[in-house]
């Protein structure tokens, strides 16, 4: 008996160590995955791969990490197509050991969006389909995803040009697009490719079939020698014509838009506009508001920081309109908030959210429950408290806490909104 105990003592304090030792691994790994130095991450988490060949962590974060490497870095020296295809073996790997690693998904559905746009650029359609389809069939684009990405494009104009944040909107929406022929009409430009000669000669010329072509001044040329450019704070002065007004559906006597426009890049001597912010703003100027511009939820902050009094949220998006919205009372589309976020049938893959769960990215869910708060609190400010407590009623059925568990920043948002709207406050009927 003794021998059979010491036996047992040995494997726990053995099986103790080496899980002390993988944690140590993936510590260091990532330490110097924050520190910016993705080469050494990677290195550390091979050598962890030599004693632990079934680890799944180990196989996801070398392709999380294989992907910054390749992609958030300085360009890796002698990278092909086959660096990309191993960091997709780590994440098939790491998921086949693994099923519940979302974030493996992600990383995969973005490797396939990466690669899609590499096709993009040598107009290689047939491998750009090729590549969106193998995203969405290895589980990096679910069905909840879609589901907002679809929500997204609903909340867009017929024939809008939409500007949108990460791999997460821009991979499904293009999905969406390409595959199941849903919404063509809108121009989808991630605002991170802004800054890239290729693309931006791609959204200028189009694609037949894949990308309708958006307006661009900017001479091939001037496309080629994109740059930061020197700039001061300055207003940009863009006609308003009574056609356009009507196209944007709004009621005004405004001839002239006023943009004040403000550098994106610093030095200690010199500001800057930011190659990207520089070619947004020309198509915006040279649309002259024929087409309609959307912003994709995400994207408020600093890429639309001087166009925010300009910025009407209708769902899932904001438009950008000639006007200061807030003055006119138009900072909600409430119409279209309405028709698109408080019909049960936007949320029928909602809960597909417990089954493929992707941490880094599922927090968009959110945006649901950011938008309908600001309903009820512009019925709030109406004064009309049914509609704002029905709001919130619905906000709690349609986006339940058990489906996506709700940050304590908006519970706190609807119970300060429910003790406002309690006895006392005037009803309007």
């Amino acid at each position: 008996m003794r021998g059979v105990f010491l036996k047992v003592l040995y494997v726990i304090v053995f099986l103790g160590l080496c899980n002390a030792q993988l944690s140590d691994f993936i510590r260091n790994a990532n330490l110097e995955f924050e520190r910016g130095d993705y080469t050494a991450a990677v290195l550390i988490l091979k050598d962890a791969l030599k004693l632990y060949p079934d680890e799944p962590n180990l196989y996801f974060l070398l392709g999380y990490y294989t992907h910054y490497m390749c992609y958030d870095s300085r360009p890796v020296s002698g990278f092909n197509e086959g660096k990309s295809r191993e960091i997709l073996e780590y994440l098939e790997k790491a998921v086949e050991l693994n099923p519940s690693l979302g974030d493996a998904f992600y990383f995969m559905g973005s490797e396939h969006g990466v690669r899609f746009w590499n096709a993009m650029q040598r107009r290689d359609k047939k491998k750009m389909l090729a590549e969106i389809r193998k995203g969405f069939e290895k589980g990096g684009y679910p069905e909840w995803m879609l589901e907002y990405a679809r929500n997204m494009l609903m909340s867009c104009d017929s024939n809008a040009i939409l500007f949108v944040g990460g791999d997460a909107e821009v991979n499904s929406i293009y999905y969406l697009q390409l595959v199941r022929s849903y919404r063509k009409d809108v121009s989808v430009i991630p605002a991170a490719l802004l800054n890239r000669p290729w693309f931006a000669a791609c959204i200028k010329n189009g694609i037949k079939e894949i990308l309708k072509p958006v307006p661009v001044s900017w001479t091939d040329e001037q496309i080629m020698n994109m740059t930061p450019y020197k700039w001061k704070p300055n207003k940009i002065k863009i006609p308003v014509h009574q056609d356009a007004l009507q196209i944007l559906k709004v009621s005004s006597g405004e001839t002239m838009f006023e943009w004040q426009l403000e550098p994106d890049l610093n030095s200690p001597s010199m500001t800057y506009l930011s190659a990207g912010k520089a070619l947004l703003v020309d198509i915006i100027e040279s649309n002259q508001w024929k087409r309609p511009v959307h912003f994709s939820i995400s994207l408020r902050g600093s890429f639309v920081a001087d166009l925010e009094s300009n910025l009407q949220l209708c769902g899932l998006t904001y438009k950008l309109l000639p006007l200061n919205v807030k003055e006119r009372g138009v900072a909600l589309d409430v119409h279209k908030i309405e028709h698109i976020l408080l019909d049960p049938d936007r949320y029928i893959y909602l809960a597909d959210v417990k089954r493929h769960n992707m941490p880094r990215v599922s927090s968009m869910l959110n945006n649901y429950r950011g938008v309908l708060l600001n309903l009820a609190m512009y019925y709030a400010n109406e004064g009309n408290v049914s509609k704002g407590l029905d709001i919130l009623d619905s906000l709690a059925v349609l986006v339940p806490d058990s489906i996506y568990p709700m940050p304590v920043t908006i519970k706190m948002a609807i119970e300060n909104l429910r003790l406002r709207l309690g006895p006392g406050t005037k009803t309007e009927n």
